[in-house]
């Protein structure tokens, strides 16, 4: 966030911004209406969290302990409001104002077409309070890259390769539904 304020206080205002934003990990919400009174198209990542709220928390890296209790709280939302994890975080993400696009990888075909029917979903506003009231106390664990080496599996990483061979060599739009982009490695290196 820092290297944000310093962009702004210098006037650097960019026309798309790409940013962490997801359940836990809310850090450049005060950012959005500023950036949206400058016309910045907001593209967020990390919805997931690395994958981090798809875990098993007797799983959890020791280092990431203490947010447990933080974790389990989502996973109580869920259960108390019949809805899955996937949907809740896409949904807390896509029903955000300010947000314009998301993205996101997808291991396969079949799950490309799960989070396009789950991006169908509506939470109450009752889900959205919850979640907000949710304060991660420290907030440098939600900047920890979770990998191979700090979560001692492979097993949540040996999918990658297979599933960008499966999905097509472009850029998928989801224009109907809420401008959710889609994007395989191969076609970032062609854009990027």
């Amino acid at each position: 966030t820092s290297q944000l304020d310093d962009l702004i206080g210098l006037g650097f205002i960019p026309d798309i911004i790409q940013l962490p934003y997801n359940l836990l990990d809310r850090q450049f919400e005060r950012y959005f209406e500023i950036l949206k009174q400058h016309k910045v198209e907001i593209h967020v990542r990390s919805i997931f969290l690395q994958g981090l709220y798809f875990m098993s928390l007797n799983k959890l890296p020791i280092y990431l302990s203490p947010l447990k209790k933080d974790i389990n709280s989502l996973h109580s939302i869920c259960e108390n409001y019949n809805i899955n994890m996937t949907s809740l975080a896409m949904n807390f993400v896509k029903q955000n104002p300010y947000i314009d696009y998301i993205v996101m990888g997808v291991e396969s075909k079949k799950q490309l077409e799960e989070n396009t029917i789950v991006l169908n979903e509506k939470l109450n506003q009752k889900i959205i309070d919850l979640v907000l009231a949710i304060n991660v106390k420290n907030k440098n664990l939600l900047n920890k890259k979770i990998n191979e080496k700090n979560l001692g599996s492979k097993d949540l990483f040996q999918n990658q390769k297979k599933i960008l061979d499966q999905i097509p060599d472009q850029i998928l739009v989801i224009d109907k539904l809420k401008n959710i982009v889609f994007a395989n490695q191969s076609a970032l290196n062609r854009f990027g």
